[in-house]
Formats: C-alpha cells, structure tokens, sequence
C-alpha cells in the first residue's frame, strides 16, 4: 500500500500537487507506522516535489534535502538521483542559479549509476537548460537537451517532459539568433 501511495503521488505531483502532497502524507504516516525505511525516504521525496509545484520553495527545499540524506543512508541510488535532480530544481527557482548546475551533473551521474531512465531526462533537461539558456554555453546545452528529448521519448514521459525540453531547445535558438 505504501508503495503504491508513493507511486500515485509521483505520478501526479506535476499536474495535482496537492493530492500528491495528501498521498505522500498518507504514505509518510504509514512508513513510520511500520519502519519502512523506504517507503518513508520516497514519501519526503514526493512531499518535496509536490511542494515545488506549490511554490512552497524552503519547505521542498529542507524535505528534498532530507530525503536525499535518507537515500544515501539506505543506499537507494535511484532515490538519490531523483532528489538531487528535484534539489536542483528548487535552487533554479528560488534565484539561485549558482548550485543547480552541480545538482544537475550529480543527477547525471547518479541517475547513470542507478540506470533511472526517467531522472537521468530530467537531470539532462537541467544541466542543458543552464548550460544553453543560464550560462549561454550554447552547443553545450543542445548536446545535453538532445539526450534528454531521446530519453523522454523513449521511456514514454514526453507529456510532461518532452514539452520542457523542446521549449529549452527553442529558447537556447533563439538566443542563438537562429
């Protein structure tokens, strides 16, 4: 049951964030009921994301870095690659344009580790957007955009993805002047 909380409120986290917020706390609350260890890591990790996409930026900001520390502990790459992606996320979108790049990078690797498909198109998106758009290292940031827009086609996650990266691509064109 567990589980299958954190997988719906993953699933939704983008589009219906507060519903992803009420499964994650469903799940957080029976993680700590039984110790599951895990399902309580993904289930701070989903509170986070679902955070981000409700703005509250310092609150996804301390539960993402929590549950990134709790992957590392139980030895979940996959996790740890997801959250330092999602931390880098959060820093972007509180102004801090400084850290998210190294997240990013850490994501790639991580994600690459773990073989997570899904968070190493997300890691790729980052590191190409501020890469291209960020620090204007153009051929750069369309190398890494392209392997994000291979993966999200090929793991079927275009509808969320896929869209994010084409704008990327699109923007780092037009900076371009192309």
């Amino acid at each position: 049951r567990i589980n299958d909380l954190n997988n719906q409120a993953w699933e939704i986290h983008i589009t219906e964030p507060k519903l992803g917020l009420e499964l994650s706390i469903n799940a957080k609350e029976l993680s700590e009921e039984y110790d599951y260890k895990k399902g309580l890591a993904y289930a701070i990790r989903n509170m986070g994301v679902s955070h981000r996409c409700l703005s509250n930026l310092e609150k996804a900001l301390s539960l993402s870095l929590q549950a990134l520390d709790m992957f590392e502990q139980i030895g979940d790459k996959s996790g740890k690659a997801q959250a330092i992606v999602s931390i880098g996320a959060i820093y972007y979108y509180m102004g801090d344009y400084e850290r998210p790049l190294d997240c990013f990078l850490k994501g790639i690797q991580y994600s690459t580790e773990a073989g997570n498909k899904e968070a190493l198109a997300y890691a790729y998106n980052g590191a190409g957007f501020n890469y291209g758009v960020v620090l204007g290292n153009h051929e750069k940031g369309l190398e890494l955009l392209q392997k994000a827009l291979i993966l999200s086609k090929e793991i079927e996650i275009s509808r969320d993805l896929q869209p994010r990266v084409l704008d990327c691509i699109a923007e780092i064109y037009l900076n371009a002047g192309q």
